[in-house]
């Protein structure tokens, strides 16, 4: 069954502007100047179309309207005939009598046809042309947010790398002062050890000097001791002579063949044997060498 003109023209009106916020961002020049030309079209054939069925409404009679028709559109069909009659008037004869599409309503003209299909595939191209935009924002938007997250991906890695870079430099300056501290601290043992071994070396050589001081001062006392013994001793001995108490002279021995430098030695070795440091084979020895010396 043909769709009437009214109901065509009031669809194609509310669908165009339905999609005008859509296409309005996405339609090609041409589009949009279809686009205006439809919605023009569409307005005035609307203004005299309301017209026609105002003054139709009032001149026809209840009988013609079809079954099951509402008065407005009785009065809107009404008018399309008139119009299509009138149009259908303007048309040469040699168009006409072919190409006339009848319905319930009445005529519809090839024009009327072809501004429907018209009408359809500009709302079609609309349609596909928004849709396309939608893809493309998305498409769009998709990238955008990959980009961003290679770019954070990116920015993550240069400011790990960078925090690993800062942790290596941290460590290596630690490592370096640890060492130079451990080098400083093993200089200063090692001075202080060498300081302590030559204090220790002067307190042995200090102690080595003053024990051979003692024996020397200790030798000297003991020489001297012996010396006053023996002097002691021979005093003792020259003051007593045999006969003495019976009033005799005392015996006159001859001169000692002995210099008073070996009596020296002598007294000395002497000294050291009667103090046990020496001997008495050492004793007799070294005796005998004094003796045997000119």
């Amino acid at each position: 069954m043909q769709i009437s003109k009214l109901s065509v023209t009031v669809c194609a009106t509310a669908l165009c502007w339905s999609v005008a916020g859509v296409q309005a961002a996405d339609e090609t020049p041409a589009q949009a100047a279809a686009i205006a030309a439809l919605r023009q079209k569409a307005s005035a054939e609307d203004n005299a179309a309301t017209t026609s069925a105002a003054a139709a409404t009032a001149s026809a009679p209840a009988s013609a309207a079809p079954t099951g028709v509402t008065p407005a559109q009785a009065a809107a069909i009404a008018a399309l005939r008139q119009k299509a009659q009138a149009e259908d008037n303007n048309t040469p004869s040699t168009t006409v009598a072919t190409n006339v599409l009848v319905d319930s309503s009445g005529l519809v003209s090839p024009r009327d046809a072809a501004l429907d299909a018209a009408q359809a595939q500009a709302i079609a191209e609309a349609q596909d042309a928004a849709r396309q935009r939608a893809i493309d924002i998305q498409t769009e938007a998709q990238r955008k947010a990959e980009i961003a997250a290679m770019n954070a991906k990116v920015a993550a890695e240069l400011q790990a790398e960078q925090a690993a870079q800062a942790q290596a430099a941290a460590e290596r300056k630690a490592a370096a002062e640890a060492a130079q501290a451990k080098a400083l601290a093993d200089a200063a043992q090692a001075a202080a050890e060498k300081q302590a071994a030559a204090q220790k070396l002067a307190a042995d050589q200090a102690a080595k000097q003053a024990a051979a001081a003692q024996a020397a001062a200790q030798k000297l006392a003991d020489e001297q001791a012996a010396a006053k013994a023996k002097a002691a001793a021979d005093a003792a001995a020259a003051a007593y002579y045999p006969g003495k108490e019976l009033g005799f002279k005392p015996l006159q021995f001859p001169p000692n063949p002995i210099t008073p430098e070996k009596q020296s030695k002598l007294d000395a070795l002497l000294v050291q044997y009667q103090a046990d440091k020496i001997s008495p084979e050492e004793y007799h020895k070294e005796r005998a060498a004094i003796l045997a010396q000119p």
